[in-house]
């Protein structure tokens, strides 16, 4: 009998462990997308932010939105509004490096953090690699087909020490100004703010 209580207390802990590692995953995963949310990438962006100024290296940000998602929703319906954010999200998940952090930043707009050293020219390239595949991918929902593209933003700079230093929200500012530039130009394309 003293048998049957340890394992129905070996049992209980795994349990636990498990409904506990469920429920961090829920805490930081976006329930539509699978990828990451909008809480979690705030973390490991104040962790980035605080490595780059301890370590003297650049930190990026990248805000992407699916041009004209209103007019899907509008046009095909809520049900196709989720299945493009879901294959959307899934195409950007396979042409990220496994490193940088991905995740839906709120509605249609989603976030990238790339991790390590990156130039203007590097960063300029990931996004036009992530807009060109968009462009030429196809989303299939029963019968209807739909072609999208998608804006982008990023800003990069070198991070210094100091108290004066920006707060990772100003990091995130900056990007989404660039994103906003790249939809006031015309859509479909890259634009950056960038001090390196």
């Amino acid at each position: 009998q003293v048998g049957h209580s340890l394992l129905k207390i070996e049992y209980k802990d795994e349990a636990e462990l498990e409904l506990e590692k469920n429920l961090h995953r829920s805490a930081s995963i976006d329930g539509l997308t699978g990828i990451f949310n909008r809480q979690y990438f705030m973390k490991r962006a104040d962790e980035e932010l605080a490595y780059a100024r301890r370590h003297h290296c650049s930190l990026g940000i990248i805000m992407i939105d699916i041009d004209h998602f209103k007019l899907i929703n509008d046009t095909h319906g809520h049900q196709m509004g989720d299945f493009v954010l879901n294959r959307f999200a899934s195409i950007i998940k396979t042409q990220k490096r496994s490193e940088d952090v991905f995740a839906r930043y709120g509605g249609e707009e989603f976030i990238i953090l790339p991790r390590g050293d990156l130039s203007k020219e590097g960063m300029h390239l990931h996004c036009e690699r992530f807009r060109q595949t968009i462009e030429t991918s196809e989303f299939d929902f029963g019968e209807i087909r739909v072609r999208i593209t998608i804006s982008l933003g990023f800003h990069l700079a070198m991070v210094a020490d100091g108290d004066q230093e920006p707060s990772i929200d100003e990091w995130i500012g900056k990007a989404d100004e660039a994103l906003y530039r790249a939809k006031e130009l015309g859509r479909n394309r890259t634009e950056c703010l960038a001090e390196s």
